[in-house]
């Protein structure tokens, strides 16, 4: 479905890509790098994956929380519902 796609699209002005990313040290309280790498944060995108709107609203697919084989515990007591105030 997906081989006659550029490996990254050109500029779109229509907004048909979007792009996913993941980001990581964006909060330098909570940055990873320092227990992982033992170096200071720094702000950093490890991959950028172009995503076609009309292609991705084609997938039907259900939340993780209700497939049978997640594991109740995965998401606790609330479920993926926010914290009270």
């Amino acid at each position: 479905a997906f081989a006659g796609l550029p490996e990254r699209p050109p500029g779109d002005a229509s907004g048909s890509v979007a792009e996913l990313r993941l980001a990581m040290d964006r909060v330098p309280a909570e940055a990873a790098s320092l227990h992982a790498f033992q170096r200071r944060p720094w702000p950093l995108d490890l991959a950028t994956v172009p995503v076609w709107r009309q292609l991705a609203a084609r997938l039907e697919l259900p939340p993780a929380a209700v497939l049978p084989a997640t594991s109740p515990a995965a998401f606790g007591t609330r479920g993926c519902r926010p914290a009270a105030p």
